[in-house]
């Protein structure tokens, strides 16, 4: 009995592993941002602990700036159901330089992929939260991937540089 042997084009053999290649990768793909998604629903809550410990640590230390007279406070709030909260002020008490107050609220629904921020009372771009060598890291506007302590770091700097830019003597 002969064999029959593979009449089957090269060109078409060629296609047929091109399209399974392509396959596999979209396959691929399609199992990291599965995985991604999963890893930043389960560490999303601790990177959000870990940011409002950091803002705190951030504004408690405001005083150390000397000349600077800034002050802050951090109010973190856990409604029943809802989005986590936490309210951020940093503000100038002071008699040289005239008072000043910046705000800002960030927002996060408990295993979600996004913190809003709103500004004073301005919205502003969301925080996205990535994978990052299997951590939960920060993005801002196209930003290298931040950890929670750097983000904290970053927002409380910004907010106080704000402040201190507006002098009124």
């Amino acid at each position: 009995m002969i064999e029959k042997g593979d009449n089957t084009p090269k060109w078409i053999q060629k296609q047929k592993r091109e399209k399974a290649e392509e396959k596999r990768q979209a396959d691929e793909i399609t199992q990291r941002q599965l995985d991604a998604a999963m890893l930043i629903q389960q560490k999303g809550p601790d990177f959000w602990q870990q940011l409002v410990n950091r803002l705190e640590a951030n504004v408690t230390a405001l005083p150390e700036l000397e000349d600077e007279e800034l002050a802050g406070s951090v109010s973190p709030s856990a409604p029943s159901g809802g989005e986590l909260s936490c309210f951020i002020e940093v503000d100038r008490r002071s008699v040289e330089f005239g008072p000043e107050l910046s705000h800002m609220s960030l927002l996060y629904k408990s295993g979600g992929s996004r913190i809003r921020r709103w500004y004073q009372d301005r919205e502003m771009n969301d925080i996205e939260l990535v994978t990052y060598h299997n951590e939960v890291r920060a993005v801002i506007d196209g930003s290298a991937p931040m950890t929670a302590e750097d983000l904290g770091d970053q927002i409380v700097e910004w907010m106080a540089e704000r402040v201190k830019a507006k002098r009124s003597l």
